[in-house]
């Protein structure tokens, strides 16, 4: 029957209805404006009455969807494209890394790296940067304070397989806020120069001793040439250490690292011949102390020269 007049009354639930008084149209309907369920989980329930005729009664059930929680600073990633420019600025909302009283914020920025390569990646700001490289799981690989003796800029340049890595830019000192830029690239495999690189396990590469290498002996005595490596283990984390040359005779050291700047420690692990078949050389070491460690491969002879492939496992 059209025109009689439908109201629809909240009976549970605590929610709210719009156009609750409404008539019924030529086919005898009457269709209510809305129907807010309540705040809570659980039955919800709306009458519907017409003159002297009995309820009808609507039963819907509410569900509670929480939002997931916005992201903590220290879990904010952005993209940075191997061979671009990024650029960001420290602020005080940042993640914040903490030792005892001394508080510096860094920002992270997840990167692909399609090959096993070398790559170099630098921080560039006015303050006095710190960068750090580091696992998706935020193992640390890398970190760097300033490129160059003469520079407040940051640089790694590090030997890794292909994969997703985190690079977090960072200050050197306390506090600090202020614009920044990152940028990476590919870099040349070659280790030389004495130069600082860092390596990860599960790495093989190809290198030459040259007489710009590390010198492991002093002139006026008979130089020893070496290529160093930086590698970070934690506490209990073991790494095998194979060198094998057919042009020298290989020998490698493990030199715990104490300053990251003098690169200095005592030696933890040592080898010149991995048997007595072989003039390869060979170790295993299991981290007592969580630290960066420098892996020496050197000539067992003084003066030599020559091809060698040094793995990490």
């Amino acid at each position: 029957m059209a025109g009689v007049t439908v109201e629809f009354v909240v009976q549970s639930g605590g929610g709210s209805v719009s156009g609750g008084s409404v008539p019924t149209d030529a086919a005898g309907i009457a269709t209510v404006g809305s129907w807010t369920l309540g705040p809570n989980a659980g039955a919800n329930t709306l009458s519907a009455t017409a003159g002297s005729l009995a309820p009808v009664i609507f039963t819907a059930t509410g569900t509670v969807v929480t939002p997931p929680p916005p992201p903590s600073a220290c879990e904010g990633r952005t993209v940075h494209s191997l061979g671009t420019t990024t650029t960001g600025s420290l602020a005080t909302t940042d993640c914040q890394l903490v030792d005892n009283t001394f508080v510096t914020f860094v920002d992270f920025f997840s990167t692909t790296l399609g090959e096993a390569s070398a790559y170099l990646f630098r921080q560039s700001a006015s303050f006095d940067t710190y960068l750090f490289l580091a696992t998706p799981d935020l193992a640390v690989i890398a970190e760097n304070d300033d490129e160059t003796p003469t520079s407040t800029n940051s640089a790694i340049k590090a030997l890794l397989p292909a994969g997703s890595y985190l690079l977090g830019a960072s200050s050197f000192d306390a506090k600090v806020t202020g614009d920044y830029s990152i940028s990476s690239t590919t870099a040349s495999t070659t280790v030389t120069g004495c130069e600082r690189v860092f390596v990860v396990k599960k790495m093989t590469t190809t290198q030459s001793i040259e007489p710009a290498d590390c010198l492991r002996s002093t002139p006026p005595a008979a130089p020893v040439y070496a290529d160093a490596y930086l590698i970070f283990l934690r506490a209990g984390q073991s790494m095998t250490v194979s060198m094998s040359s057919i042009q020298v005779d290989a020998s490698l050291e493990v030199v715990q690292v104490e300053d990251l700047v003098q690169l200095n420690g005592p030696v933890v692990a040592s080898n010149d011949n991995r048997d007595g078949t072989t003039k390869d050389s060979e170790l295993s070491y299991t981290a007592v102390t969580s630290a960066y460690y420098r892996i020496i491969a050197r000539t067992a002879v003084t003066s030599q020269t020559g091809v060698y492939t040094l793995n990490i496992q």
